[in-house]
């Protein structure tokens, strides 16, 4: 039994005594030629919709067909979906509003309201954002004054078609 037990510490020792290697390999991107992909800018075309005052009773919005750009938060390498899919939009609607009053609203800068949202993707080219539009009640003086421009609340549906047009390739 003495025998036994010598033989089985003379083997315990010997494997514990071994050192063991782990092979690893690191790359980084860095290290390797990659190629450029293509630069595709997201142009948004929806329909969407501010609110300009009141409650259930006697609601005052308008809405319009809007053009504009989205700027992706993440891509489809984040394991978060709601990250990936999310996006920061900004644009001009084409027609201008009108208050419950009848008069026009029109927008600061270019004479058409402009918007800035976040959205996320809801179908493949289908965006829903959620945001404030820039508006201006008189846009008539030609004198740039601050204090006309507010904010109202918007939400917008388009469709987010991607754009190639060749750049930084």
């Amino acid at each position: 039994m003495n025998d036994l037990k010598k033989l089985i510490d003379a083997e315990l020792i010997a494997y514990l005594n071994t050192i063991s290697y782990l092979t690893a390999e690191v790359k980084k991107i860095e290290s390797y030629a990659t190629e450029k992909g293509q630069f595709i800018l997201p142009v948004n075309v929806g329909y969407g919709a501010i609110y300009n005052s009141g409650g259930f009773d006697s609601l005052s919005y308008g809405q319009s067909p809007y053009v504009g750009l989205s700027f992706p938060l993440g891509n489809s390498a984040f394991k978060s979906n709601i990250l990936s899919n999310s996006s920061i939009s900004f644009g001009a609607y084409l027609n201008n509003f009108n208050d419950e009053n009848g008069e026009e609203i029109t927008g600061p800068f270019i004479g058409r309201p402009i918007f800035l949202g976040v959205g996320t993707r809801a179908f493949k080219l289908l965006r829903i954002n959620a945001g404030v539009t820039a508006l201006q009640k008189d846009a008539s003086d030609s004198n740039f004054d601050v204090s006309q421009i507010y904010l109202r609340p918007s939400i917008n549906i388009n469709f987010e078609l991607g754009l190639w047009i060749g750049l930084l390739k």
